[in-house]
């Protein structure tokens, strides 16, 4: 016998199922918080290299792999810097520097400021828009660098948590001001 309701109840199955595809919901968590540790967030791919490389490797490693910086190491392995495409545009650019020869750690930014895992990642982001920075090396315990978190990193976990939110916002805002801006 035809039961039109089982019939319905399979297509709202199937509906919500390709939702969830879409939406990315079950790669998601239960919740959202900020003071979640940073460990939960995916990182992206990071790169170390000793503090005694030449600049030209440092650069063309960062175009070869397409990334914004390389964390820089001493010879115990913690991190003595890090080297982003703020420091080639502000350090190297327009200078007549044999890039084969110079040393990165001349033109690195020293002593970066660190994160570590189990912090949480409002204090991530407090520490990168108070500090201007875009990118923060992770490291353990023992100081060696573990990972990288960037801006993008934080927001576009914020962002696929509140898809939904963030993919239905209309084009123009439904509200508009009362009074004249400043009045």
């Amino acid at each position: 016998m035809f039961d039109p309701l089982e019939d319905e109840l399979k297509l709202m199955e199937e509906i919500e199922k390709n939702i969830c595809e879409k939406t990315r919901c079950e790669k998601l968590p239960k919740a959202l918080k900020l003071t979640d540790p940073i460990k939960r967030i995916p990182m992206r791919d990071y790169y170390v290299l000793p503090e005694t490389s030449t600049l030209q490797s440092v650069v063309e490693l960062m175009r070869e792999k397409h990334i914004v910086s390389v964390t820089l190491i001493k010879d115990d392995g913690t991190i003595s810097g890090i080297f982003t495409t703020r420091d080639v545009l502000t350090r190297t650019v327009c200078r007549k520097l044999d890039y084969e020869n110079e040393l990165v750690r001349d033109y690195m930014t020293v002593n970066p400021q660190t994160l570590r895992m189990n912090d949480p990642i409002a204090f991530a982001l407090n520490r990168m828009v108070d500090g201007g920075y875009r990118n923060i090396p992770i490291i353990d315990k023992s100081k060696k660098p573990v990972g990288m978190i960037s801006m993008r990193c934080v927001v576009t976990y914020i962002a696929d948590y509140y898809y939904n939110e963030v993919m239905n916002i209309p084009p123009k805002p439904v509200r508009r001001g009362t009074r004249r801006e400043g009045g």
